[in-house]
């Protein structure tokens, strides 16, 4: 019942920004868009198979209890999975900004993508893949672009506590003009046909910033 009302409450949160963005497009600017960025409201907002939100120690082989991956991660982080035999998986958000597309097209735009990101390292010569992937799509769906951030198991550290560690990865870029959707999208890449990887990610946060 907890559930469903903190569910209810996103939503109406949601339809309120729009409303917001709707009256004062200005109120995009210098927030973060991404709603329950941080995993802890559970998995609201997001879709996605073998996709969860998890507390911070509840699995001992990635992190200790009290020890979270990413600076300021509060209790919970995400995590994707992908099993033995499948190539990939993707959990999604979907950001409506049809309300804005007026102000969007009118005005220069620059979109910051950040979030913390990693996974298990292995010594193995295979190794996974987690992303973050944004998606630009006009009134009628079609993709006008797309930009991400990544990080392999091999360019992560040693944790120093569990197996698991995170990075964080920013990128910027222009918002192309006659974006209404954006399409958020964390994408794990498995290590092998035979393999279960796992990626992680928490603090994901999507920016805008007015290019003067």
């Amino acid at each position: 019942m907890a559930t469903t009302k903190l569910i209810i409450c996103l939503c109406l949160l949601f339809i309120v920004n729009l409303f917001v963005q709707e009256k004062n497009p200005n109120s995009l600017l210098g927030k973060n868009l991404i709603i329950n960025g941080g995993a802890e409201s559970g998995e609201a907002a997001w879709r996605g198979e073998g996709f969860e939100s998890a507390r911070y120690g509840s699995f001992g082989d990635e992190w200790d209890v009290g020890v979270a991956g990413a600076p300021n991660g509060g209790d919970s982080y995400f995590r994707l999975a992908v099993h033995e035999g499948k190539e990939s998986a993707i959990a999604k958000q979907i950001i409506d900004l049809s309300r804005a597309a007026e102000f969007i097209d009118k005005n220069p735009l620059e979109i910051t993508l950040s979030g913390y990101i990693g996974g298990s390292p292995t010594q193995e010569e295979k190794f996974a893949v987690t992303s973050l992937i944004i998606s630009f799509l006009d009134a009628d769906k079609k993709t006008l672009g797309s930009s991400s951030i990544e990080v392999k198991e091999t360019e992560l550290p040693k944790a120093e506590v569990g197996a698991s560690t995170m990075v964080l990865r920013t990128k910027t870029e222009k918002l192309p003009k006659g974006t209404q959707i954006i399409e958020v999208a964390l994408k794990v890449k498995n290590a092998c046909s035979k393999c279960t990887s796992i990626g992680y990610a928490d603090n994901i946060s999507l920016i805008f910033k007015q290019v003067k």
